[in-house]
C-alpha cells in the first residue's frame, strides 16, 4: 500500500469546540445536552473550571444531561 503525501491540510484544533456553549454561559444559565454521556460533559466542565475559574454543576436527568453555571 502506497501512502500519498499531501500539502496544505490544516492541523485540527487540540480542544474540541463541541461544548463551546459553556464558555458563553452566564451565572444562572443552564443547557440540556441530549444523548451525551455525563462523564464527557463533566470532563469539559472540569477543564473550564480550572482554566477560567467558573463553577458549573451537572446532573443526569431522564431527558439528558443538564449543566448549570453557578458562579
Amino acid at each position: 500500500m502506497e501512502q500519498k503525501i499531501e500539502q496544505g491540510v490544516p492541523v485540527p484544533r487540540t480542544r474540541s469546540q463541541k461544548y463551546a456553549e459553556l464558555d458563553r454561559m452566564e451565572v444562572g444559565d443552564s443547557i440540556l445536552f441530549k444523548n451525551v454521556n455525563i462523564h464527557k460533559i463533566a470532563n469539559s466542565v472540569f477543564w473550564r473550571q480550572k482554566k477560567y475559574g467558573k463553577k458549573f454543576t451537572c446532573r443526569s436527568l431522564p431527558e439528558g444531561t443538564r449543566v448549570w453555571r453557578v458562579k
